[in-house]
């Protein structure tokens, strides 16, 4: 009966021990959902800011192109514009 009683407190304190574990378990794993989500949300901010990043630059690159050919034609009407100098024959 002893030897009962013993094991019974011995399987008493491994129940223990096995539920602070289980607990400490739980609630790591509740800290890791939430470092998870908070790196989800990081991730999603970081996403959203390179399209916008990337849509900036999209359009930076549209206005230097339409710069580039305004220059171009620019630089071609001043040459038609020029007058050219002939010298004329006394």
């Amino acid at each position: 009966m002893e030897q009962l009683i013993c094991v019974k407190e011995d399987v008493s304190k491994q129940l223990e021990v096995s539920q602070k574990q289980l607990e400490k378990v739980v609630d790591d794993r509740q800290a890791l959902r939430n470092q998870l989500e908070a790196v989800v949300i990081t991730q999603d901010l970081a996403n959203n800011k390179l399209l916008e990043v990337e849509k900036t630059s999209n359009q930076l690159r549209t206005i230097i192109e339409e710069k580039d050919e305004d220059i171009e034609y620019l630089q071609v009407a001043l040459k038609e514009a020029q007058d050219v100098y002939v010298p004329q024959k006394v």
